[in-house]
């Protein structure tokens, strides 16, 4: 399937370069190559794919990862040759960075493949390159560039997961939703331990989002059917109570 938007590399290293090349383009999936060591802002609506070998030999990657992060409308990928694996924080990569993913030298080109194409897919799902730079649902601000949502002012400690199944309950505002078309919308599966882990995930949401969460009035419980956001007050009959 092709993809719906360019996915530019971020490297000197021709060899990387021409291995995706190899490696995406027979998928009609279009790579274009950059040099640019100080990630200045390359625009909106791409998938970005960054060398970190580079980066690292640079320094101050947290701030340049974090200004790629800005101007990225789509996933942002990393990228570590074999030598770099052993050293590099997998933790820090994820959650300072703020990576979607990272590919290393050692995985094949199917694979390589797979997991852009999987980060493209949620990234569709969520409509993220379509979004405006801010959502307001009731006390909530969101904020899909920088993947931040604040509570009646205040920044929240949102998990990846937990702002996803956010974005994806305002994108289908009053809306009911049952707990398969989250399970496959938010993680692209609806097996039995999935839909467990929506019911998990939305507790979590509800003590960040809702001023008691005991008794939500944002994200609310449909009984039978499934979950609903919306600012409008329901029923005491359509409230879940835990």
């Amino acid at each position: 399937m092709a993809m719906s938007r360019e996915i530019v590399l971020v490297t000197t290293n021709l060899a990387l370069m021409s291995q995706l090349q190899q490696a995406l383009n027979p998928r009609q999936m279009t790579i274009q190559s950059r040099f640019d060591p100080q990630l200045k802002s390359v625009g909106r609506q791409l998938t970005l794919i960054i060398d970190l070998a580079a980066h690292f030999a640079y320094g101050q990657l947290a701030d340049q990862l974090r200004e790629f992060r800005r101007s990225a409308g789509g996933p942002v990928i990393g990228y570590l040759p074999n030598e770099l694996v052993a050293t590099a924080s997998m933790a820090d990569l994820f959650t300072t960075y703020q990576l979607d993913e990272v590919l290393t030298e050692k995985m094949t080109t199917d694979e390589w493949v797979a997991r852009i194409r999987q980060k493209e897919w949620v990234y569709a799902q969520l409509n993220l390159i379509d979004q405006p730079s801010r959502l307001t649902v009731g006390h909530l601000r969101i904020d899909p560039r920088q993947f931040r949502v604040w509570h009646r002012g205040v920044q929240l400690p949102i998990s990846k997961r937990e702002y996803r199944l956010l974005l994806f309950f305002v994108q289908h505002q009053n809306v009911v939703l049952s707990r398969s078309q989250l399970a496959e919308g938010v993680w692209g599966s609806d097996r039995g331990s999935t839909m467990r882990a929506v019911d998990a995930h939305i507790s979590r949401l509800r003590q960040l989002i809702e001023d008691d969460p005991k008794h939500p009035q944002l994200l609310r419980t449909v009984r039978g059917f499934g979950y609903i956001l919306s600012e409008s007050d329901g029923t005491k009959n359509d409230h879940s109570q835990s």
